[in-house]
């Protein structure tokens, strides 16, 4: 049986960061993807739109983004750099 919650998917250019209830569950540079519950199709950020129900799946970033590097163009402290506009789901 599944449950429901209600997440805060902040999208700038893409989808960048996860929070259920105050809690982080994804952020960048980890890939978050989310798609449409009843049909299972992907889903781009110009077709979010708040109240949607929608799958929430989390990939592992890949290897070169979670260099020291990598971190530091495109880790969670650029959500920080940027206004961000929150999506409730």
């Amino acid at each position: 049986m599944f449950s429901y919650n209600s997440y805060i998917i902040t999208i700038v250019s893409q989808f960048e960061c996860s929070n259920l209830k105050g809690e982080i569950l994804s952020i960048i540079p980890e890939l978050l993807t989310m798609f449409r519950y009843e049909t299972g199709q992907p889903i781009l950020n110009p077709s979010c739109k708040a109240g949607m129900i929608v799958d929430v799946v989390t990939f592992p970033a890949p290897s070169a983004w979670e260099t020291e590097k990598g971190l530091s163009i495109f880790g969670p402290e650029y959500i920080v750099r940027l206004a961000c506009r929150p999506i409730l789901f």
